[in-house]
């Protein structure tokens, strides 16, 4: 996603307003099909003045980051948090009558965004020029909007953004892994990697994985992945919120479940999808009762300004104070970022984000890990064999075609619970890149790792190695619905946001992550033309590539059992 969009403050003034965008189809670029026609229709969202955003930001500090402190834990209801901080009633009411003077229909209302549909006819009433407006076709859906962000737009103080009507990117999608002596990641593998057992007792709680509008999931794919991997799984058409295809799926959204499954055997699962912007997608995860208390996000795009990353930011505090864990892709375009071949490196958002957990990718480090025995049929005829546990390192273009995002933010310091690692990491002596081109004093990301490269995925019944950050991401969030099993348990509350905790379990034992100290993330991808690469390396500890490691879930599964005493 390319987030692109600036908040205002005056009421219904021309002022600079830029748009959020949306992804491309995790299965292929948008392709331009032409002009639209006057009647076609656009959807998008628009995010709407919140109040009392200070306390908000004190709560997460007490609650969230102080772990171990007096308030740790003792997470707000949805409605304590509506109550201080949603749009006051009567900015709801000008954003929702200035909606219905221009001729949009509204589809969705939540606390703190509207979510609408007009014509390009309609839309062209808000912006003061004549833009044109483009249709855009992916394998999955067309989608209309600008190709270039408008500065003329006339809007109420009440509504501080719109989101979804800048021209898609391609920025995520899922990667096809070619080669003749690749190593190939079965579930087995990451069970067997993580120190994964399927649990003896009911697991309590559940986790989704998040998908736009664009990206159908097939349910026969996910649940040949569960009968060919020898898993104890199914995904059911009730457990699926959004499109569903089986004639052509979205292998994004097939990779996401699968993975899901595979680190997280007995956590029940769902797909929350069919959304047109992410501001959809977090604000109706905050409002939902009952929703995921934890939740994988596979699509990104590069750091804008904080004044962009706002209405976002807050949605994941939100979430965070209610007690909800949220997992992103930390890219897959090496430290550079996204179409960055010069100047300062590109971050990924929101794997930026103070309030995300960060999930980088790994693969297996060749001829360190046996043959898998008694393969399950979904490793027969693969382009190499299965393997079993053996030595990790970070992706790398040679046999993943693709290096993992991480470095550090330029909007955002280190939190606090990470200041030390990433202190540690700078004054290591490791070799860095040109300090010109990135910020000593950001925000350090990701946060953890899991295999993303190599990983064996079934879409439109077919097997394939396929990978990228975004297979990483929902592995971790599996394994985050094991934890927060235990700690339901045992306490009556979830883990709340990983992130935090997981520092904090470093701290206090490191053996259980698996440290990774090979790799670096300086060229993007196979594919890319920079004459120069630029990145970041692996060290011991922490580092900007793969974090603070990979899982040893029976070890951490121990320690949240003796922690919360």
């Amino acid at each position: 996603l390319q987030f692109l969009y600036f908040i205002g403050s005056s009421t219904f003034t021309m002022r600079t307003v830029f748009v959020l965008g949306l992804a491309a189809a995790a299965s292929g670029a948008w392709v331009e099909k032409g002009v639209s026609l006057e009647t076609e229709m656009v959807t998008f969202s628009a995010g709407l003045r919140q109040r009392n955003i200070e306390w908000l930001k004190q709560e997460w500090e007490e609650i969230v980051a102080d772990v171990k402190g007096p308030r740790w834990r003792q997470f707000r209801t949805i409605d304590e948090i509506n109550d201080k901080v949603a749009a006051s009633p009567e900015d709801m009411m000008e954003a929702t009558e200035w909606a219905k003077a221009h001729g949009f229909t509204i589809h969705t209302t939540f606390p703190d965004s509207i979510h609408m549909t007009g014509s390009v006819s309609d839309v062209r009433s808000i912006i003061g020029s004549v833009p044109t407006f483009y249709t855009f076709t992916s394998d999955n859906s067309n989608v209309v909007t600008l190709k270039k962000e408008v500065d003329d737009l006339t809007l109420p103080a009440s509504i501080t953004s719109l989101h979804g009507l800048f021209k898609p990117t391609i920025v995520r999608e899922k990667r096809s892994i070619k080669g003749t002596e690749q190593s190939s990641i079965s579930p087995q593998t990451i069970r067997q990697q993580y120190n994964i057992t399927v649990p003896t007792s009911g697991i309590v709680g559940n986790v989704s994985v998040a998908q736009l509008s664009f990206c159908p999931v097939s349910i026969d794919d996910c649940n040949q992945y569960c009968k060919e991997g020898a898993l104890n799984c199914q995904l059911n058409a009730s457990e699926v919120k959004g499109p569903k295809s089986e004639l052509n799926p979205c292998g994004e959204a097939d990779m996401d479940v699968q993975m899901g499954y595979a680190a997280g055997p007995g956590v029940p699962l769902t797909v929350d999808g069919g959304y047109t912007t992410l501001l959809e997608w977090a604000s109706n995860w905050f409002n939902t009762p009952g929703g995921a208390m934890a939740s994988s996000l596979s699509y990104g795009g590069n750091e804008g300004s904080a004044a962009q990353e706002d209405p976002l930011n807050n949605e994941l505090m939100k979430l965070g104070v209610s007690g909800r864990a949220f997992f992103v892709a930390s890219g897959d375009a090496g430290a550079m970022g996204v179409s960055s071949c010069e100047g300062k490196f590109k971050p990924d958002w929101p794997a930026t984000s103070p309030y995300a957990t960060a999930v980088g990718a790994t693969e297996s480090t060749p001829g360190s890990a046996p043959t898998l025995k008694n393969p399950s049929k979904l490793c027969t005829d693969r382009v190499g064999p299965c393997v079993g546990k053996g030595e990790e390192e970070a992706v790398s273009v040679k046999i993943s075609q693709f290096t993992s995002g991480g470095g550090f933010s330029q909007l955002y310091t280190p939190p606090k619970w990470q200041a030390d690692v990433v202190s540690a990491y700078l004054s290591s002596g490791v070799e860095l890149p040109p300090a010109d081109l990135w910020n000593r004093k950001g925000r350090g990301y990701p946060d953890v790792a899991a295999f993303g490269g190599q990983n064996l995925v079934v879409t439109k019944r077919i097997v394939s190695q396929n990978g990228g950050t975004s297979a990483s991401s929902p592995i971790w969030v599996g394994v985050w619905g094991t934890l927060n099993s235990v700690a339901l348990k045992k306490t009556g509350k979830p883990l709340g946001p990983a992130a935090p905790y997981l520092y904090h379990m470093y701290t206090q034992a490191p053996h259980c992550f698996t440290d990774i100290t090979v790799g670096d993330n300086s060229c993007p991808d196979a594919i890319s033309t920079c004459s120069e690469c630029h990145g970041f390396k692996t060290a011991k500890g922490w580092d900007p590539v793969s974090g603070l490691g990979t899982p040893n879930v029976a070890c951490m599964l121990t320690f949240v059992e003796n922690d919360l005493q």
